[in-house]
Parts: structure tokens; sequence; C-alpha cells
């Protein structure tokens, strides 16, 4: 048992080490350097870090903090650290499997010769790309390959991951880290990193399976580290370059081969063998595509018919649907009539099982979220019954007097391979999405997308961020904004994507968000209007993520096209107007008008205070904001007055524990450090940190800044050794949550650039000049931090030449 808990105190101080990167010039913290953070010898962290000598829980906690541990892990190294001397405790499970992969098929033939070449041997190369046609069998490749490893022992961890989407790897990352960890991030993005570093430092082997990957870059992004006790397995249609060259080993999958329909058509009907008669020909005219056999089998057990009479029919279904069908490049050449036909049987049989008739307008759902997982629980919402009802009067009146839930015609459709139902979550393959939405016509399609929305938007609310569903469900929302966009958007946009938008950003997923936030501006532009009220919204949305990923002057630009078209919908003193000039003001603030935006604001208070009244909150939000504004312009303690008199009304109005209350605080704070009281502002900053971590949490970006605040002020009030020790750990929180060049990133790091400068100028350069090339990428080229960043190493240099601080 010791053993076991020795390895989980070294993968955590391994994977700790791997987030010192870039304080240090040679890149990772040296032995030496975290021997003289620690007070231990440089010779025994190095046998330490190598497994070679087991630190008592004392050292294991200096060493953890040494590698900027934050206190909750340097309390899990001195647990760990116990435990393994002690043998306290149960064991940490070795081996475990995460994530939800599909579930075997009936009669699975086993694909030896493709899942031998997904190994990776003994090569450098630990990534495979299995790429090939929808239908062909991919996924179930890719899980018969996994199983195989875990039943032979040959793996501690695996992971199956759905790579439709960026923010579903996230959320999968995420909660794997949570679990092989131990570390509760409050940000899905900080826990997905901690993976990555996990998987560049465990001594666990470990299997990840990106499955249906869509983008490239998803893949660049978060491919896991390479390593020796680890592969990565990704199934995909698309043969990029981007996912081919380099370190991949390219596989290509093939539908089944004749002998393997031949066989697996043989077991499907060894009940009786008499069905089999025409299989070869059958499997032939469906191109042995393992999906399309297996609908067609079903259908054939279901009917009792044999191989030869199944071809009848289907031919027979080719002829109607001949030139009534869409071309599409979603399905292999010469098979895409022969499918549609395979599920026009299928679903009209579905819809004669009981519950009858409600099978297809379940199906019509589901093809609209993701295909790899929809949480079962969609089809018991409200607006999915409404929606049955809507298609099926007759049929759902006679379901409900008979007791029969329509969430029960799922296992129909599962019954004959059109879904696959298990671990509460539904998958549908997307062959089988895009023949049912091609059946829809378009008012029809409209009606199955709002009710999805619905059903999606009412369930998202319901669920906690660490339930699995939440993922299933940010995923089946950008599948319902995909595949059926403008249908969420005529007639009003639907509130579901101005959530999803939110929770993406709340997560720490800011690029994601704004992504995501530009298309619903866009569909609002092109269906509603330029001037319709959800679009205005949609881009006051777009305008604030553009702002807060390095883009200013672009928000200023587009809040001044707000505020025109507000003033002229709606008159000067609206308070959406009024909302608007204050986003304004604050964005022309950021993008370096500081005067300008002032004298906006004060304009704007006026108006306020004439309109809405002089304690309503957002006329106080105004006041707040003046007065931070008057203090970046120099007058600190105008800044100063103003700012108590707002905590004052704030406290009364809103209550002391309110966000914008706490907001307040940390202005005044500042500016009392400015005007001349840094020990004021260490304990006031202090407190605040401890408020603001019990209401908003500690990942949260405004705790983020109250802790950047607080050091930089001990550094100005001489404990700059602490400072230097607190920013490291708020650079690599930041780093982890929101990326290494984010905009917040890129400000710490260059406070700590400038403390670190008082022992060593050349490494204040080093850094500024690193943050710099960071800046020079993400930020607008007029951005007033490109200056800043340019002038301080000017002034560093200076002071590095003439050996001391650097010049005024």
């Amino acid at each position: 048992m010791s053993e076991a808990w020795h390895g989980e105190l070294r993968d955590l101080l391994l994977t700790l080490h791997a987030h010192t990167r870039g304080r240090s010039p040679g890149g990772l913290l040296s032995m030496r350097e975290i021997g003289a953070a620690s007070g231990l010898s440089s010779s025994y962290v190095a046998d330490v870090l190598r497994g070679r000598r087991r630190p008592q829980p004392g050292s294991a906690r200096a060493l953890a903090l040494a590698v900027g541990a934050d206190p909750a892990e340097a309390d899990r190294a001195v647990l760990y650290a116990e435990r393994m001397h002690d043998g306290a405790g149960a064991a940490p499970a070795k081996r475990v499997r995460l994530g939800a992969g599909p579930l075997p098929p009936d009669c699975e033939q086993p694909r030896k010769a493709l899942s031998r070449r997904l190994s990776p041997g003994r090569g450098r190369v630990r990534t495979t790309v299995l790429t090939g046609l929808s239908g062909v069998g991919k996924t179930q490749v890719a899980r018969a390959y996994a199983d195989g490893l875990w039943r032979e022992n040959r793996v501690d961890v695996v992971l199956w991951v759905n790579a439709a989407h960026h923010d579903s790897v996230v959320d999968a990352y995420a909660e794997a880290a949570r679990r092989l960890t131990g570390t509760r991030d409050h940000h899905d993005v900080a826990a997905a990193r901690r993976l990555l570093d996990w998987t560049a430092t465990t001594r666990r082997t470990w299997l990840v399976v990106l499955d249906d990957l869509q983008s490239p870059q998803v893949l660049a992004e978060w491919a896991p580290r390479r390593s020796a006790r680890g592969q990565t397995l990704v199934t995909t249609r698309r043969r990029d370059h981007a996912l081919t060259g380099g370190q991949v080993r390219v596989v290509t999958a093939e539908a089944f081969s004749p002998p393997e329909s031949q066989a697996y058509l043989r077991a499907k009907f060894a009940a009786a063998p008499e069905r089999a008669a025409g299989a070869q020909a059958l499997a032939a005219d469906l191109g042995h595509l393992p999906v399309v056999l297996a609908q067609a089998a079903a259908y054939i057990d279901d009917r009792a018919l044999t191989c030869d009479l199944y071809r009848e029919r289907l031919r027979r279904e080719q002829a109607r649907l001949a030139g009534l069908v869409p071309e599409t490049d979603a399905l292999p050449d010469g098979q895409r009539l022969a499918y549609l036909a395979a599920w026009s049987l299928s679903i009209a049989l579905a819809d004669t099982l009981t519950p009858r008739n409600l099978a297809r307008p379940l199906l019509e759902i589901a093809a609209l979220l993701d295909p790899n997982g929809i949480p079962a629980r969609i089809f018991e919402e409200p607006a999915v019954e409404a929606y049955v009802r809507s298609r099926q009067p007759r049929s759902a009146e006679r379901a409900r007097e008979q007791g029969q839930p329509f969430a029960d015609a799922v296992r129909c459709l599962h019954r004959l391979n059109l879904v696959t139902d298990g671990d509460g979550r539904v998958r549908v393959h997307a062959l089988v999405q895009r023949a049912t939405r091609e059946s829809l016509p378009p008012q029809a399609l409209t009606a199955a997308a709002r009710a999805g929305a619905d059903a999606v938007n009412g369930l998202l609310g319901r669920t906690g961020d660490h339930d699995p569903a939440k993922a299933l469900l940010r995923a089946g929302a950008l599948a319902l904004h995909r595949h059926a966009g403008r249908s969420l958007v005529e007639g009003g946009m639907h509130p579901l994507l101005p959530a999803v938008t939110a929770d993406l950003g709340r997560t720490g997923q800011v690029h994601a968000a704004l992504a995501l936030a530009l298309e619903v501006h866009a569909s609002g532009v092109g269906v509603l209007g330029e001037d319709h009220p959800d679009t205005l919204a949609a881009r006051s949305e777009l305008t604030f993520w553009q702002g807060h990923t390095g883009a200013p002057a672009a928000a200023l630009a587009a809040m001044r096209e707000l505020v025109t078209a507000f003033t002229r919908l709606h008159g000067p003193h609206d308070p959406r107007t009024l909302k608007a000039r204050h986003e304004q003001a604050g964005w022309r603030a950021r993008a370096g008008g500081i005067p300008e935006a002032i004298s906006e604001f004060r304009a704007l208070l006026d108006d306020r205070i004439r309109h809405l009244g002089p304690d309503d909150p957002d006329t106080l939000h105004t006041r707040n904001s003046l007065a931070a504004w008057q203090g970046y312009a120099g007058d600190a303690p105008a800044a100063v007055r103003e700012l108590r008199t707002v905590l004052a009304d704030r406290t009364r109005r809103l209550g002391p524990d309110a966000p914008d209350t706490l907001d307040t605080r940390h202005h005044l704070a500042q500016w009392i450090g400015e005007a001349g009281d840094g020990p004021a502002a260490v304990e006031m900053f202090r407190k605040l940190l401890v408020e603001r971590t019990d209401v908003l949490g500690p990942d949260h970006r405004d705790t983020l800044a109250t802790r950047y605040r607080l050091a930089l002020w001990r550094g100005r009030t001489g404990a700059v050794a602490q400072a230097v020790e607190e920013l490291r750990a708020v650079a690599r929180r930041s780093a982890t949550l929101l990326g290494p060049a984010n905009p917040d990133t890129l400000t710490v790091r260059f406070a700590l650039a400038g403390l670190r400068g008082g022992e060593d100028p050349a490494a204040a350069v080093r850094e500024l000049r690193a943050v710099l090339d960071d800046q020079m990428r993400v930020l607008e080229p007029d951005h007033p931090d490109l200056a800043g960043t340019r002038t301080a190493i000017e002034q560093w240099e200076q002071g590095h030449r003439d050996g001391g601080r650097p010049a005024a």
C-alpha cells in the first residue's frame, strides 16, 4: 500500500514541477533552485523526484511549496507522505476506466488485423489516427482495441473522450483530472490542462481515445503529452495534413470485407439460419457498411424475413426515394440511396412497436443533438413531450391513457439499431441523424429544433457543473446550433444560445465563448436584421468577449455602433441606451482614452441620476467606474473620497457580500494604497480575498484580480520575496485557467518581471521580452499594454547597464 501512496506523491510533485516552466532561464526550475526554495539539498530533491527517496511529511510540504503548490496541494502532499510512511488509508485505485465509450455491438466481428495496426509498438510515434468514411465502424474498432488492452492488463488508465467539440474535450479532461489527481479545480480549463501535465509525468500506463475528432485545432491544443507510458488514439473522418503529418501513425479503416459481412450476418441469424439466404448479395448491396448491416439485420429478425426478401423491400423503397432525397457527401459513394432505403424501412417498423408512432418524433429530436451522447432524461422533458403530441396527437393520447411514457419509444429505436440506449445516455450514429434530418420538412425541422433547445435549456439550468450530463448538454446545444441555427433565431433568439455562451466563458473557455458569440451574432444579423433587439443583445455579448480576449479598440468601435442603434431605436434615455453608453466609456478607457472616458462617465451619471435615481444599481455602477478611472487618471485622493461614499451606498442598497459591493472594496483598497497608505491597502486586500473566495470561489476572475493586487502591494511595501512567490502562483493559476497568453495572464507576468528585476535586471528583460512577444500575438497593434511593456524593457535595459534599478 505504501508503494501506491509513494507513486501518488511523486506524480503530484512531478505535475507541479511541470508547471514551473518559465520561472527559470533554463525552462523548468532546476534541482538547485528547488532545493534553495525548500531548504533541502539539490541531491535530495533529485532523489525524491526520481523516486529514490521517500520524504517525510514536512519535507513533502516544503517540496510542494517550492514548486508552486497552493495550500490545498501542499496539504495533499503531506497526506500522501503520511500514508506512505504509516500505510494508513485505502490505496488509490491503480487501474481505472474513465469516460463513457460505446457499448459493444451484438455479434461483434474481431477485426484483428486492423486492431494490430493501432498499436504504437516500441517507436517514438505515440499517436495513432484511425480515419475512414462514416459507417465503417471506426468507433467500435477503437472501443474493441481499448477493451483488449484493458482485459490483458496492458494499461492502467483508459480515458474515452468525445472529441467532436472543443468544450466536450475540456469537460472530459477536467473530470478525468479530478479523478486521477484529486485536485478540485473550479474552472474546467484549469483541470483539463492539469490532465495534460499528468500524462507527461505519471508512472502509470494510459490510453486516451479521442473519438469523432472534427477539428485539427482541437488535437493541436489538447493532444496528450507524448510519453513512453501512454498512447493517444484518434478516430476521425478527416485526413487533413495537420492530423496525418509529423509524429502520427495513420490507419485507414475500411468497411467489412465480404467474409466479415457474411460472418456477421450468420452470427446474427444463428438461431434461424434460413434467414441468411442471400446474405452475400445483401451485404454487397449495402456496401458492407457495419452500421447499415446492423439495421438491416434487426429489421430482418423482427419481421422474420430472409435476406433475399429484405432485398426486394429495399429495392422497392429505393425506387420510391429516388429523386426525393438530396445528394450528400456524408454517405459513402454509391451507398446513399441504399442506406436511406434501409433507414426508411427501419424507422417505419419502429413506429409500429409499442408505444406506436412515437419513435419517429423522438428520433427527430435526437437527430439534432450530439451523436456521441444525449442524456436519456432529455426525452422526459415537457418540451419533448409537447413536440411528440404535436406530431402524433392521437398516438400520444393513447400512450398517455395506457400509462406508457413517451420516452419508452427510445427502446423501440434501440431494438432496431437506430440508436444505442444505455448508461443513462442515448447515442445516434451520424448517418442515422443525417437521414432523419433530411426527411423533415422545414416547418417540422424548426419545431423539432425549438423543442430540443427548450429541453436542453431547461435541463442545463438544473444540472450541476460536475454532473457528466453538463458536458453532453453543452455539446447538444452546439449541435442544435450547427444543424438548425436559423430555426433557433427565427421569431426571436432562443435563450439557449446566450446561456451556453456564458456557460463556456464562466468555465474558462473564453475563446470558445467568443467563437460562439460570433456565430450567434451573425445568425441574428442574417435572420432578424441588425436592429432587432435580440441581434443587438448578441452584439453586446460579442463585444464583451472581444474586449476580454485582447481587443478593446474593436469592442469600443462596436459599442459606438450599439449606442447609435439604441439611441435611434429607443431614445437617448432608455435603460438599454444608458447601459451601452456605460460599456462604451469603459472600453474607451481600456483602449487608452481615460480622460475622454471620464467625461463620458460624468455625462452618463447625470442622466442616470435624472432618469433612474441616485440609488439605482446602475447609477451606483457608473459612480463606481467613474471613481476608479479618476484614480487611473492620477487623482487618487478623489477616487478614495468617491469610492468611500459608493461603498456605503452599495452596502446599504445591495448588502455587504454582494459582488458589486466587493468590487468597490477592491478599487478602494487600490486607491488608498496609491494615495500613500500601502500597509492599509495590503490589509484591505487580504480581508477582501477571503470574502471573494467565499462568495465567488477561488478561481473567479475577480478573486484572481484581488490575489494579484494583494501580491503587488506586498511587494511595494517591502515583502518582495513573498510577493514574487504569490505572483508566481497567480500567474500559474491564470495560465492554467485562461492560457499563458491571455491578457489577464500577461498582466500578471508583466508585474512579476518587474518584481524579480530588483535582484536580476537581466531576468526582468528576458521575461518582459517574452511577455511582449505574446502580447504582439494576441493584443491589438495599438493596445496600450504594448507601449507599456516596450517602455519597461528600455528602462530595465538602461538600469541593467547602470547596475541598478530601471531608469526613471
